[in-house]
């Protein structure tokens, strides 16, 4: 007999066969469902027992899943918690049969997931590329498609006399030996003849998705290569003696040009300058030096890096390191190549610290220069606001402010027998050791080697951003707004604009010598192409 709301006994009789109602016998077949899910369930099966190592839903027709016979015994179990009718479509059968096609069926969902995932990312951290100069900038001659620097006394032409320099008749053309000329704006050429400024857009690694990512990866990178051994690119190094009885190691690549390289085609020579206690080994090195010599024919296009005092195994053989600010031996290292290939176009870049000194020996050298252009990367510009900036942080101070410091007293714990024997510097080892930040380090160390009292009159002294607009050659400076060690307020924008032979070109990530897009097998270094596109519109 059913039993009131539906219920009835498992196998009970009741109506008459055939003629039961459609309804009596759903209520009959949802009555067997929950007596049967209602019955206790089986004993756990002795130790020993086969069936104890039994699968899913083999122990016995009414366990629904795993080895254990109580899994449904629960109160609060999912048959407990269904509707009768949901329940009774719960079998065993769809049960066990559930693993499978979540093993199908859920990594396709996750691998949809992720690919959405990525392509939102990727739209939401494209950093536009920002252009920033004086509305009115350097006049450029253009020859057969190539710019190269006008005179300085030269006064600017109008659109009428540049129409009147231009071939326009075929005829006279195919004649004419001359080339086809015509005037343009820096920052016109910039737009024109730059495609990866010109694209106005920085698409970074998804998976390093600010400064902090984008920094940490440049600084695992260099250590990687370095344990490795690894080096992209060949070196053939050469020193240069200072007038103090110094030195500096030039490395090379491919090799130094010699005088009849630069008889039939002029050889572009590319000087680099590395960051704070870095050298040629540096990844971001490697990368403009390797994208420099592949970007014009075999031998027209040569790199050099300048090494500093005791840097990249360089020999300190005097008592004295280099600082942010010092320029007498960029100045020195740069008329000694230029003194040596007088008829070769000379490129410099330099980046972080190198940046800085760069750019302040390019300002003090105001229009006796003796380079065709310049790029700084990741420039300080100031570097008290730069060093306040980065101490605000519970980052910046324990991990890139000591990592800084960390680099400086090896430096000075290689060299230590001969920066001791300084005349008046009087340094303490156990002090040098001791200093956790980088400005404690500097005062230690830095400011007593260059004579400076404390380290922010250091800082003040050898920041470039006062002399940005003494520059009177083209140059090109590249910043990222995200940057953790060099903040954007220290960035020389208003000196920039004010100065028409200059463009800044920022990106809001990138991180501090950083730029990379790409997968994460694979990632590039973006702020390489943009500098040798510059310098191959100034001069090839």
């Amino acid at each position: 007999m059913s039993s009131p709301g539906g219920w009835s006994s498992v196998g009970g009789g009741g109506g008459g066969g055939n003629e039961e109602s459609e309804e009596q016998g759903r209520g009959r077949r949802g009555g067997a469902a929950k007596d049967a899910l209602l019955r206790p369930a089986s004993p756990l099966p002795p130790a020993g027992d086969p069936r104890a190592l039994a699968g899913p839903g083999e122990l016995d027709g009414h366990i629904l899943w795993g080895p254990s016979a109580g899994l449904f015994q629960d109160p609060f179990s999912l048959p407990s918690l269904l509707p009768a009718r949901l329940a009774a479509g719960v079998t065993a059968t769809t049960v066990a049969q559930l693993p499978a096609a979540v093993f199908v069926v859920l990594p396709l969902i996750l691998l949809l997931l992720l690919l959405l995932l990525r392509a939102w990312c990727a739209s939401q951290l494209s950093s536009p590329v920002r252009l920033h100069h004086a509305p009115q900038t350097v006049s450029l001659i253009v020859d057969t498609d190539h710019p190269a620097a006008a005179d300085e006394n030269t006064p600017p032409r109008d659109a009428a006399a540049a129409a009147a320099e231009t071939y326009t008749d075929a005829d006279e053309l195919r004649k004419s030996s001359a080339p086809r000329r015509r005037v343009m704006q820096l920052h016109r050429l910039v737009q024109e003849r730059c495609p990866t400024l010109a694209r106005g857009v920085f698409r970074p690694n998804v998976f390093l998705a600010n400064g902090h990512f984008q920094t940490a990866y440049a600084s695992w990178t260099n250590r990687y290569i370095l344990m490795r051994g690894e080096q992209w690119v060949p070196y053939q190094r050469e020193l240069l003696s200072l007038p103090d009885g110094g030195v500096l190691s030039l490395d090379w690549s491919p090799s130094p040009p010699t005088p009849a390289d630069g008889l039939s085609t002029p050889v572009h020579i590319l000087v680099i300058f590395h960051g704070l206690t870095g050298g040629s080994h540096e990844t971001y090195i490697m990368d403009v030096v390797r994208e420099w010599t592949l970007a014009a024919p075999a031998g027209r296009n040569v790199a050099v890096v300048v090494n500093s005092r005791g840097c990249a195994r360089t020999e300190v053989r005097t008592p004295r390191l280099y600082t942010g600010g010092g320029t007498a031996d960029v100045r020195f290292a740069l008329r000694s190549i230029a003194s040596r290939y007088p008829k070769s176009p000379l490129f410099a870049v330099g980046y972080s610290l190198g940046a800085n000194f760069l750019t302040k020996f390019v300002g003090e050298e105001r229009e006796k220069c003796v380079l065709s252009a310049f790029a700084a990367v990741a420039n300080p510009f100031d570097l008290q606001a730069c060093s306040l900036f980065l101490h605000t942080t519970w980052i910046g101070r324990t991990i890139y402010s000591f990592h800084m410091a960390r680099s400086l007293q090896k430096l000075y714990m290689t060299h230590r027998e001969i920066l001791d024997q300084h005349p008046t510097a009087s340094l303490d080892a156990s002090q040098i050791l001791s200093a956790a930040t980088l400005p404690e380090l500097d005062t230690w160390l830095t400011c007593r080697l260059g004579g400076f009292r404390t380290h922010g009159e250091y800082y003040r002294s050898d920041s470039s951003a006062p002399v940005v607009p003494d520059i009177r050659i083209p140059g090109l400076f590249l910043s990222a707004l995200d940057d953790p060690v060099v903040t954007r307020h220290a960035i020389a924008r208003p000196e920039v604009e004010a100065n028409p032979h200059l463009v800044l070109a920022t990106t809001d990530r990138g991180g501090h010598l950083g730029w990379f897009e790409g997968s994460l097998r694979s990632p590039r270094r973006w702020c390489s192409r943009p500098v040798v596109e510059f310098f191959q519109m100034i001069g090839s």
